[in-house]
């Protein structure tokens, strides 16, 4: 009885591992929408906005935006703001910790090899992909703004208003690559273990600031395992997983 029991407990809790994971993937696959992605991290940078506010910064019509906060419903809190006269205003926010419930922690990963757990690993590994696709996504808006400057410099100086060097130098994103050996690798997770319990201090420290300043850098930290990465060749998809 106790080890049917046991079993039902993990039955159980399987599924909600699923359903939390499936959650996540819908609010992710959301963002493939460049608009909605603009929301978002308007959302994140600056943590509470009116509906009026967030639709100016989208350059949308309110109920253009209200169309596509409807669709976030669950990763949102609403509350309200008496305004001026008689009208209460919207206040929209992200719900507490939201940029942890987008990534997959380490608990969940020791979980996938339970054999109980083994239908979530399809959820794990969608969860990555579409995350992978957010990242790529705002690279691709960053990728456009640089289009954009580079555009603007080329043009005739009486042609255009704009001083893209400024802008450029003003807003750059610094960016650092580091190939490792084995032993690299060995001291590169040491380190990221101290910067990780640091930065983890950091955010703590800024979430418990009473004035809330706008969140208005992104840091990605990634490890990329290249030589397995590099010897993937869609034609010979059996070949790869026999060298991994």
């Amino acid at each position: 009885m106790n080890e049917m029991n046991s079993d039902l407990r993990s039955e159980k809790d399987s599924k909600k591992l699923i359903d939390k994971y499936k959650r996540r993937i819908n609010t992710l696959s959301l963002l493939n929408d460049l608009t909605r992605l603009r929301l978002i991290l308007l959302l994140i940078v600056f943590r509470k906005l009116s509906l009026t506010g967030l639709s100016t910064l989208l350059g949308r019509v309110k109920s253009t935006t209200s169309h596509h906060l409807k669709k976030f419903s669950e990763v949102l809190e609403k509350s309200t703001k008496k305004e001026r006269g008689t009208t209460d205003s919207n206040i929209y926010e992200l719900v507490p910790n939201f940029l942890e419930k987008l990534s997959v922690n380490v608990e969940d990963l020791k979980n996938i090899q339970k054999e109980e757990n083994k239908h979530l690993f399809h959820y794990v590994i969608q969860n990555d992909i579409k995350f992978f696709e957010l990242i790529i996504s705002i690279f691709d808006l960053i990728k456009q703004i640089y289009k954009f400057i580079d555009d603007s410099s080329s043009k005739v100086k009486s042609e255009s208003s704009i001083n893209s060097q400024d802008i450029y130098l003003g807003n750059r994103i610094r960016y650092n690559a580091w190939f490792l050996t084995e032993e690299g690798k060995k001291s590169y997770e040491k380190l990221i273990k101290e910067f990780n319990h640091k930065m983890l201090e950091i955010v703590e420290k800024d979430e418990k600031t009473q004035n809330i300043a706008p969140r208005s850098y992104l840091i990605l930290n990634t490890f990329i395992p290249l030589e397995k990465i590099i010897q993937f060749d869609p034609n010979s998809v059996f070949k790869f997983f026999s060298i991994m």
